[in-house]
């Protein structure tokens, strides 16, 4: 609809220049405001309903993940329980009533029968069974012939269990002596305990959640798992399964019909796939709802237009009523006893004479706050507290130089403006905020975060009082923030300590556990088995305070050494003697090689060089062939003849070293002093310069 900008003429035939009505004003300002409006909606309606999408499909790829980390914590935990059960394996049939019955109680506490078998599939012992049961042999070994190949864990398919007959995914280690795999330690998993595990990772209803194995076979399913656990998954989600990409996308239909995108991730651990489906009836609804949106959004903007067209004639001459209304109230004078009869224009009388009343108590509150300001000026320049005033509609009214530096900004640029904050989410937090005090009418502590414009996060301790006029009504609140960023992370800091530490104390546990049920089979009697546990409790304590001396990064070789022997020759250091490069073990190795070296100690000092004050040893190391090669030799000592058993100390520097360390041990026992060598995987240990 046009305009009519043309008048009668005048005498000279020029026509005279009309102002527009208000009914073409009012069209297009309705026109002008809701179309840019609509379309900046419609463009923000789709963007919103892609950004749904998009979270929807991120949502499945960390649901995916997350189900993988669950199962990964799950299986790593078993393989935890089952690598220290390896290490009391029996090597004859005799200990294994005491090793059935730790196994038992090991099968107990992680909630998995355990079995141990040879290369052949023969159960040795098993749990689900007594000790002197007939238990079957595993036909099919082909999952389980990983285990005897390398000191590696293993995570197979679904399998068929030897008792049960049901599918079961077994996880095993592999049970070394004298440097060989001969039998192998076996837990198995129950489809049916993983669907936990897919509940645990949060996923929605109704997604659907699945676990394959690399040949496709589904392990769990989050519906309907007594149908389709055990059985072969759809064409497409085998491809994912055993294709060479470990994460992505695909489309497909399930069993039961349902049409729905998936993502699928595949762990580095058990070689298994999750795959998250969301029906595309849920991935598409953003998409609909839009839709809807910018068709009702269209009709609203065209009834506009008409109501516009509609109301504009009726409104003309009460508007100009309203002229001089505001101009008398604008003057401080009362407005003209004649009112508007449309009850829109007055309802806007109204909103003028509120709307001047309204100025009036904001001139006040100004001028009260400009009295408050220089007092505020002078105290706030000298903290380092973040100090600030804020209006009803948080604007800034005053702040700070802390403020300021940590905005970024001049006070120019933020004085009467709430829109300096650069992250969307931190801004809104911070606003509601500011809405909860003024709205309570109370003094609140918060937590808040503010990204400065460098990129820096920081979290405030803010303390939020409402700011009061003369008649005790809230016009705003004055906020003091303490930057509590470092004291933020010193408390995750200590959390995260707490957390390492109880992890090491249970594995501390795990080892004298261990060191005490061998030294219960080898001692004569208490005081015998009381002399020695203490003995390797206060080596295992030695290595301890190396390791928290150096933060639990490790621990130097040299300082390893020196702390097992030095015990043993007391002042006489000078019996021994190191020789090698600056080298840097890990926690891992700290611990074993700790146990080793006292082994050795205490057998020189019993029957070796430490035994008479002429007694040397020298101890030196070097690294050759990606290993780290130790080298301990006596001399000096009484003549050497080679042990006619194996005791107790060989078997701990064996078992240390060929299972904890994943190394080589040789002892000798030429007549002139007891020799050994170590050859540990570098792998275990990083040098000081790395």
């Amino acid at each position: 609809m046009g305009r009519d900008t043309t008048g009668p003429p005048v005498p000279d035939g020029r026509p005279v220049a009309r102002a527009p009505t208000i009914r073409t004003r009012l069209l297009v300002l309705v026109a002008a405001t809701l179309l840019p409006v609509l379309a900046f909606a419609g463009v923000v309606i789709v963007e919103q309903a892609r950004a749904e999408r998009a979270a929807l499909e991120r949502r499945a790829a960390e649901i995916a993940a997350a189900t993988n980390r669950l199962i990964d914590t799950h299986v790593l935990a078993v393989e935890q329980a089952l690598r220290v059960l390896a290490i009391l394996v029996p090597a004859t049939a005799d200990d294994r009533a005491t090793f059935h019955r730790i196994a038992s109680a090991t099968a107990e506490r992680i909630g998995k029968p355990i079995a141990l078998v040879d290369r052949n599939g023969q159960q040795i012992v098993s749990t689900r069974r007594q000790l002197d049961a007939a238990l079957p042999r595993r036909a099919d070994m082909a999952p389980l012939a990983p285990v005897f190949e390398a000191d590696g864990l293993v995570v197979t398919d679904l399998v068929t269990g030897a008792l049960t007959g049901r599918p079961v995914a077994l996880i095993a280690v592999p049970v070394r002596r004298e440097g060989a795999t001969t039998l192998a330690l076996a837990a198995g998993i129950d489809p049916t305990d993983l669907g936990d595990v897919l509940r645990e990772a949060g996923l929605p209803d109704p997604w659907i959640a699945a676990v394959v194995d690399r040949k496709g076979i589904f392990v769990a399913r989050s519906h309907q798992p007594e149908t389709f656990v055990g059985n072969p998954a759809r064409p497409e989600l085998v491809a994912a399964a055993t294709g060479g990409t470990m994460e992505g996308r695909f489309d497909n239909v399930t069993w039961e019909g349902v049409a729905q995108t998936n993502a699928f991730r595949r762990s580095s651990v058990t070689g298994w796939t999750a795959v998250i489906g969301i029906p595309r009836e849920v991935l598409e609804a953003p998409q609909r709802r839009a839709l809807a949106l910018l068709a009702t959004g269209g009709a609203f903007a065209g009834l506009a237009l008409l109501l516009a067209a509609v109301f504009a004639h009726r409104i003309a001459a009460p508007v100009r009523a309203l002229q001089g209304a505001a101009l008398a109230l604008a003057h401080g004078e009362p407005p003209p006893a004649d009112e508007p009869r449309i009850r829109e224009l007055v309802d806007v009388r109204q909103a003028f004479e509120t709307a001047a009343a309204i100025v009036r108590e904001r001139n006040a509150a100004k001028a009260e706050l400009e009295r408050t300001t220089a007092l505020l000026a002078a105290v706030s320049a000298s903290t380092p507290d973040l100090i600030y005033a804020k209006d009803r509609d948080s604007r800034m009214l005053i702040a700070n130089a802390a403020v300021l530096a940590v905005i970024g900004k001049p006070l120019d640029e933020v004085q009467g403006r709430n829109d300096f904050y650069g992250d969307p989410g931190e801004a809104a937090t911070i606003r509601a905020n500011d809405r909860a005090v003024m709205e309570t009418g109370e003094t609140q502590k918060l937590e808040e975060t503010f990204t400065s414009p460098d990129g820096v996060t920081r979290v405030f301790l803010s303390t939020k009082s409402p700011l009061r006029d003369t008649s005790g009504a809230v016009i705003g609140l004055i906020g003091v923030s303490t930057d509590i960023t470092d004291r933020k992370r010193r408390e995750e800091h200590v959390e995260l300590l707490m957390h390492e530490l109880s992890h090491r104390t249970k594995n501390l546990l795990a080892v004298i556990q261990a060191l005490a049920r061998q030294l219960m089979r080898s001692s004569t009697d208490t005081a015998d088995f009381e002399q020695k546990f203490m003995a390797r409790i206060q080596a295992l304590a030695r290595a301890h305070d190396l390791l928290v001396q150096q933060h639990w990064q490790g621990a130097p070789l040299a300082d390893v050494v020196g702390a097992q022997l030095w015990p043993f020759v007391g002042s006489e250091r000078g019996r021994v003697t190191l020789e090698g490069p600056p080298l840097m073990l890990r926690l891992e190795a700290v611990q074993n090689l700790s146990l080793v070296l006292h082994e050795l100690a205490t057998n020189a000092s019993k029957y070796g060089a430490l035994s008479v004050p002429t007694g040397t040893i020298a101890i030196r190391w070097r690294i050759e062939d990606d290993h780290l090669v130790l080298d301990w030799r006596e001399a000096g000592g009484p003549p050497v003849t080679p042990p006619t058993r194996r005791g107790f100390g060989h078997t701990i520097i064996e078992r240390l070293l060929a299972q904890g360390l994943e190394s080589e041990v040789t002892l000798d026992y030429p007549p002139d002093g007891a020799q050994a060598r170590l050859r540990i995987p570098v792998a275990q240990m990083v040098s000081e310069g790395a």
